[in-house]
């Protein structure tokens, strides 16, 4: 059904996110450039809000 669907989305999406935040905090201390830096910060800061806003959707269903 439709809601089965969202909910295997947003679980597939919360778990694709964990995987890239743990990837660019595993690397994030050992980067020498500064863009490549920011660009690791930036993926920890967005996609842990979005596994947030993800979450309250999935309890709202």
């Amino acid at each position: 059904s439709g809601e089965a669907i969202d909910r295997a989305f947003l679980s597939d999406m919360i778990m694709h996110h964990m995987g890239a935040i743990m990837m660019a905090r595993s690397v994030e201390p050992h980067i020498e450039h500064d863009e490549i830096k920011n660009l690791a910060a930036n993926i920890i800061k967005t996609q842990s809000e979005e596994i947030n806003e993800m979450r309250i959707m999935l309890r709202n269903l």
